[in-house]
């Protein structure tokens, strides 16, 4: 009678996880057409070889292309107010890297600098697009020097913003590329793991802001659409081949001769400034640096004059970019960054 009650209770326990699952994808499934309701897609989209990439594209000059960093969107650097500012002056396209917002699953995966680099070649293409100015935030960094190192000369300048460059032992990267496999993967996307993003997606936006307060500008981000199942998908795959195709890249940074700005947060937690952003300058041959003490790894965010004017120095002498960096005077440097009243800004060349 024991044994006849405990195959009964595991049976029902069984039932039960079956049921909680069955429910939890059902509400996954309800929340992703809501938030797909609430957001739906803006812009346009292009066939590449990588499937369709949805982007934003305003304003006139020589192009920007903007790359969001893992499990963002096109959204990032429209809410940061980066998009618009820079359409004045620039032909400004911002895009859904493949399987992120409403672009299209990769039909295979971008497991090698050369995939990242080849569906932003094809795009570029597409759009008729030469000599980019490429800005990347983030794990967008990362398909910017793809790029430059696998096409050089194609790109005329990058701006690199709190950027991971050089490998690491990162524990948890590996438990959230779990989400990306084919069984339990599957099974985590389309049930607990879109409830569980949503329920911790306050901690996590503070934590990228740190030591700065959240920009009141990013309320209007559609977090709901980085929710859903395929968004989680994509965010699983960059951190599953983050440090590989760090680890392929960085002996070859010496050949990157783009003019390059890159910008980092001091106070950045989610990656170390010293042994990325500063040790990459020092290997790129043709970069200048601008340090934002009191800043976090959303420095577009709390700082977006400092990457438009970055952009816009790319732009009118790329040639002079690392000698041509100068720090404003100290009156006017909360005004040159775009940050709060305080936040100061070092510039090297």
């Amino acid at each position: 009678m024991p044994r006849r009650n405990f195959e009964n209770n595991h049976g029902r326990i069984g039932l039960w996880a079956m049921g909680a699952l069955a429910g939890s994808a059902l509400a996954t499934g309800l929340q992703t057409l809501a938030a797909e309701r609430i957001h739906p897609p803006t812009g346009s989209f292009v066939p590449t070889r990588s499937g369709w990439l949805r982007i934003r594209e305003a304003g006139r000059g020589q192009p920007v292309v903007l790359l969001h960093g893992a499990g963002g969107l096109l959204d990032d650097f429209v809410v940061a107010g980066v998009f618009d500012a820079l359409s004045a002056s620039h032909r400004v396209i911002s895009i859904d890297r493949p399987g992120y917002g409403y672009s299209s699953q990769p039909l295979r995966d971008l497991k090698t600098p050369e995939d990242q680099a080849g569906w932003l070649d094809d795009l570029l293409n597409e759009l008729g697009i030469e000599q980019p100015i490429l800005v990347g935030h983030s794990w967008g960094t990362l398909v910017a020097l793809s790029h430059a190192l696998t096409f050089p000369g194609k790109a005329a300048g990058l701006l690199l913003v709190s950027g991971f460059y050089y490998a690491v032992e990162r524990p948890l990267a590996q438990v959230v590329a779990v989400a990306a496999t084919p069984g339990m993967g599957f099974l985590l996307r389309h049930t607990v793991l879109p409830p569980l993003t949503r329920l911790i997606a306050p901690g996590v936006i503070r934590f990228l802001f740190a030591p700065s307060p959240v920009s009141e500008r990013f309320k209007a981000f559609p977090v709901s659409l980085c929710c859903r199942p395929g968004h989680r998908r994509a965010a699983a795959l960059d951190m599953e081949y983050l440090d590989a195709t760090a680890d392929t890249l960085s002996p070859h940074y010496h050949q990157v001769n783009t003019p390059t700005v890159l910008i980092t947060g001091m106070g950045d937690k989610i990656v170390d400034p010293e042994r990325q952003t500063r040790r990459l300058w020092q290997d790129l041959p043709n970069a200048a640096l601008v340090e934002l003490p009191g800043v976090g790894h959303m420095a577009h965010h709390v700082c977006p004059k400092a990457v438009i004017d970055a952009v816009r120095r790319l732009a009118s002498r790329p040639e002079m970019v690392a000698p041509g960096m100068e720090p404003d005077r100290p009156s006017l440097l909360a005004e040159s960054t775009g940050g709060p009243p305080g936040t100061s800004v070092a510039i090297h060349s």
